[in-house]
């Protein structure tokens, strides 16, 4: 009896471990995210972009790789978008988010504003992608999710 609960319990951890994700909540080795630092309407190369009903003036698109990206919640309780670098990028982007200083960056997916924050202190790793003052929800997770999935060519 004690062998079938062990083989039982390793059967179930296999299940569980080997899993595909779920697409509704995590996508692995997803496309890039595009980060476009925001800038003044006067600055030449500026592209302009709506984002909460005013117009955002973006610089060069900056495109980092990305390990995975899930689903998880803000501070607030509400839904955000994790979001972790492929190894080969933490070092870029750790440096771009020094350089920020405070200034605003712009996160584009799908050719869309989807939150454009304040950098406070450098990110290595990844980091939390919350949907602004008013949060982001669940179907705007999702779709935020669906975006980054890669398409097959």
């Amino acid at each position: 009896m004690l062998h079938r609960l062990a083989a039982l319990m390793l059967l179930t951890l296999a299940a569980c471990c080997s899993r595909a994700p779920d697409p509704l909540t995590e996508v692995l080795n997803p496309t890039g995210l595009h980060f476009h630092p925001v800038m003044g309407p006067d600055d030449p190369g500026t592209t302009a972009f709506l984002y909460e009903g005013k117009t955002l003036h973006l610089g060069p698109q900056k495109t980092f790789q990305l390990s995975r990206v899930h689903r998880t919640l803000d501070i607030n309780n509400r839904p955000a978008l994790g979001f972790e670098l492929a190894a080969q990028d933490q070092d870029a982007f750790e440096a771009l988010t020094t350089s920020l200083g405070g200034s605003r960056m712009a996160i584009v997916v799908g050719n869309r504003v989807i939150t454009a924050p304040a950098f406070n202190e450098p990110l290595r790793l990844g980091g939390q992608i919350t949907g602004g003052r008013d949060g982001f929800s669940e179907q705007e997770v999702q779709d935020l999710l669906t975006a980054l999935i890669p398409q097959s060519d």
